[in-house]
């Protein structure tokens, strides 16, 4: 079987096209037709090619005998099929990274049936349903897909499709789930963690500690390669980071945050980078054994087995620990040891202190006690008392 040059596994069928929908349930047809003089593309959906093979037909037999109607806006258009069409033109023309178009599509399979419904029928009160209805999904996905539902209807309001946009005074929900809270280690868990990962045979155990002691992200780390370290003056560029895309991992040339930032290493740390690259001239510096890119799942599966095999976590205490726990470690022993939380932003890449501030402002209780008594000696030696 034939494909069209540029879209695996799409058929030409006349002047149109037929190839499955990205969530795999049905088909998509597209064809061009001329209406009043003017060549346009007509989409169209179903349940098998059969189905969308007919409903091209028809299109193209009606816009020959002038009777395709050019206001679709009478007949309603499936949201569906508007948000798919919307979001390959916005990832064609605007530049935006395969992972936001990918997010971007699973958002809208998340959505269900709801999706199938036309633009113009989905009111304010059928979207709240809708919400209420999932309301037991992650806090992420309904962020997601309320962000992706606000898109769709601005372009279709910028398309005269319709007037107004039915979400403009819904407030986003809050999920049913509860949120699970990444904390820090302990001091006295990253000793018994540091003892272990110096010691024992750890898979990707380099990765963690760089993470511990710069506060990088893992997928930052993952993306290092030598030419971002410059041993003469003890810098770490960081520039890159590896996200995870369909079961794949995917270099991106800059960070989370679109803030690049150049980390100062202590004499230790640029030390231990300097074993990690060892004999290295160029390419990146952590690989798996097999010589491709590391993800991050990769580093907290195995980060995940030392913690239980070494029986380093204190159970006692709430929130999740992951990998990612090494940046929420690193970023509270900064603020344990007196630094000021800017500079720590910067340290972090993060855009704004807020993020900073609600995020990794966890101290631990005999340091917030230390902090305590310093601060009642200062005031009781300047005379300053409440009797």
């Amino acid at each position: 079987m034939s494909t069209a040059k540029g879209k695996k596994g799409t058929r030409n069928y006349g002047n149109g096209s037929i190839y499955p929908k990205p969530n795999g349930k049905g088909f998509i047809g597209e064809i061009f037709v001329v209406i009043n003089g003017e060549k346009k593309r007509k989409k169209v959906s179903g349940k098998t090619k059969t189905d969308v093979r007919i409903k091209l037909r028809e299109l193209q037999n009606n816009a020959e005998a002038g009777l395709l109607d050019t206001k679709p806006e009478e007949k309603g258009i499936v949201f569906y099929d508007f948000a798919i069409d919307f979001i390959e033109r916005r990832a064609k023309f605007k530049g935006i990274e395969k992972t936001s178009e990918t997010r971007d599509t699973y958002s809208l399979k998340k959505m269900g049936d709801f999706a199938n419904l036309y633009i113009q029928d989905m009111s304010e009160e059928l979207i709240e349903r809708f919400f209420l209805e999932n309301i037991t999904i992650s806090q992420s996905y309904i962020n997601k897909i309320f962000q992706l539902m606000n898109r769709v209807f601005n372009e279709a309001i910028r398309k005269q499709i319709i007037s107004e946009n039915p979400m403009r005074w819904l407030e986003k929900p809050k999920s049913a789930k509860p949120t699970k809270i990444i904390r820090a280690l302990t001091v006295s868990e990253e000793q018994r963690l540091l003892e272990v990962l110096k010691n024992e045979d750890i898979l990707y155990a380099p990765q963690m500690l760089l993470s511990l002691f710069t506060g990088c992200r893992m997928g930052e780390v993952n993306a290092l390669e030598v030419r971002d370290f410059d041993p003469k003056n003890k810098l770490l560029r960081i520039r890159k980071t590896v996200s995870e895309d369909n079961g794949g991992v995917t270099i991106h040339y800059h960070t989370k945050t679109y803030h690049n930032r150049d980390l100062s290493l202590s004499d230790d740390v640029a030390d231990f980078l300097s074993k990690c690259i060892g004999e290295k001239e160029d390419g990146f510096i952590f690989l798996s054994s097999a010589g491709t890119i590391v993800s991050t799942s990769q580093v907290n599966t195995e980060f995940k087995k030392a913690l239980e095999k070494y029986d380093i976590l204190d159970n006692t205490l709430d929130g999740d620990v992951t990998c990612h726990s090494c940046r929420h470690t690193y970023a509270t022993r900064f603020l344990e040891s007196g630094s000021g939380v800017k500079v720590l932003q910067s340290l972090l890449g993060h855009s704004e202190i807020k993020i900073t501030l609600g995020v990794y402002c966890d101290v631990q209780d005999s340091f917030k006690q230390a902090q305590l008594d310093t601060s009642n000696k200062y005031l009781e030696n300047n005379n300053l008392s409440i009797i």
